[in-house]
């Protein structure tokens, strides 16, 4: 369980602008990169992964947390970081985004991004299961079965299981990501420790951060 040293709020006149449209929805980002990602860029992600190349946020912040130490098992690595975002799901509904339930359809989105096989549709931002990270016999079975052409997703919906799963919501769109996402806070966490620290995201410089940003 990890426990935060202290708990500040950030200060109504050190908010980013134009923060709060709607107080709707909070979503989260475990990361490994240390300083606050004020503006979250969605081609910096392996294009292999559940939903290929997006930023991936949460509704739950235990599991964001639950990320960010996974990222962190290397010993390289001490801490880890949690982003704290406002979503404007409310607004975002503009752009029609795409709900996958734990189904067929999932599984075969899953697979053909993991499998860097998916041409379909595009979708500025996907509601979706967050896939396991262990798929590799889900993978291996999917890629026997397209050598021998008759793919049957039923059985590979089985195996990746999505009811114990939780959910993750994904922006492709850089413009969504700059429109509906809002920056309020950002906590350390000490992998060996637990003890987290939040951190005020008005402390970094003006302006967007530069740099390559580890997520």
């Amino acid at each position: 369980m990890f426990r935060r040293r202290r708990a500040t709020r950030v200060p109504k006149e050190g908010r980013h602008r134009g923060l709060i449209r709607n107080l709707s929805m909070k979503v989260f980002h475990g990361t490994v990169y240390n300083k606050p990602i004020v503006r979250p860029l969605v081609d910096v992600n392996k294009d292999t992964n559940d939903a290929g190349d997006g930023f991936y946020t949460c509704p739950d912040e235990s599991y964001a947390k639950i990320i960010g130490m996974d990222r962190a098992n290397q010993p390289e690595y001490d801490y880890f970081y949690v982003n704290t975002y406002v979503f404007d799901d409310e607004g975002a509904e503009s752009v029609k985004p795409k709900r996958f339930k734990g189904d067929e359809e999932w599984a075969q989105f899953v697979l053909e991004c993991r499998t860097d096989r998916y041409d379909g549709e595009f979708y500025p931002i996907i509601y979706m299961p967050s896939a396991d990270a262990q798929l590799k016999e889900a993978i291996d079975l999917y890629e026997r079965m397209l050598e021998s052409g008759d793919v049957d997703y039923s059985v590979l919906l089985r195996m990746m299981n999505p009811d114990r799963l939780s959910e993750q919501i994904v922006f492709k769109s850089q413009d969504c990501a700059d429109e509906y996402l809002k920056l309020e806070r950002f906590c350390e966490y000490d992998k060996h420790e637990g003890p987290g620290i939040e951190k005020l995201p008005d402390a970094v410089p003006e302006g967007v951060r530069k740099g390559p940003q580890r997520i």
